[in-house]
């Protein structure tokens, strides 16, 4: 358990327009924990859609709709399914104090363990920072950390930013592949040699994509490559078969 300041955690929820339809703004915020927590609110309609999504569970997400206190839907997104959230949302009961809008509370109404208004600062001061959240193993933070500067350097970037940025990466993979196929005509690569290592390339890029750069693959990358490798193979078979007659 770890005890957090009160002038810590102030500033960790920010604002932003809600993209999900019906609702006007969102409030967000992410834990040390890599836990991440969005709350779409509607004033007028006094509605509160709160979405929580746990890292230990590999991202598992769940969402809680309410209407001036009023619990209307409870739903595990991951295995679309209703379900009672108290469990999942009251581990972060405290947390949601420090929201700069004191309407949500109202609007949430004291379900899951959150209080309906906010608590005087005195009972504020010293609270318990997530204290059922599970302990993450490095590499697993390591990972979150990594997906949540991907995710805030793509939110910064403009449309031409990202598509320079995609074309180095792709002129980076693309001559690795060149070196391959340099080193194959000069002579310093067998021909199996150079299709093991062009196929491995090709796939082993695309799952960089999807891994680390936190992306979709470039398949045409991917089918060049391949194609390369299924060349090389198809070649190195002809070879044998001409010698037989040699």
């Amino acid at each position: 358990m770890i005890e957090i300041q009160e002038n810590s955690l102030k500033h960790l929820w920010k604002m932003r327009p809600s993209e999900i339809s019906g609702y006007a703004r969102q409030y967000y915020s992410t834990t040390l924990d890599g836990d991440e927590i969005t709350i779409d609110f509607n004033f007028p309609r006094q509605m509160a859609r709160i979405m929580l999504t746990i890292a230990a569970e590999h991202g598992r997400q769940y969402i809680a709709v309410i209407k001036s206190g009023t619990i209307l839907k409870e739903t595990d997104v991951s295995a679309r399914c209703p379900m009672d959230l108290t469990s999942r949302i009251s581990r972060f009961r405290q947390f949601f104090l420090f929201i700069p809008d004191d309407t949500v509370l109202s609007v949430i109404g004291g379900n899951y363990g959150i209080p309906a208004r906010p608590l005087p600062v005195r009972y504020r001061r010293k609270i318990i920072y997530f204290p059922s959240a599970p302990k993450l193993e490095l590499g697993k933070k390591l990972r979150i950390l990594l997906q949540r500067r991907r995710k805030r350097e793509l939110e910064e970037r403009s449309f031409f930013e990202k598509a320079v940025h995609r074309l180095k990466s792709e002129a980076f993979d693309f001559s690795l592949g060149g070196v391959l196929a340099l080193s194959y005509f000069q002579h310093l690569i067998s021909i199996a040699e150079f299709a093991g290592l062009i196929g491995f390339l090709g796939i082993a890029s695309g799952a960089v994509d999807w891994l680390w750069r936190h992306r979709s693959p470039f398949l045409p990358r991917i089918l060049v490559m391949l194609g390369a490798s299924a060349w090389a193979v198809h070649h190195q078979v002809q070879y044998r078969m001409w010698s037989l007659f040699l």
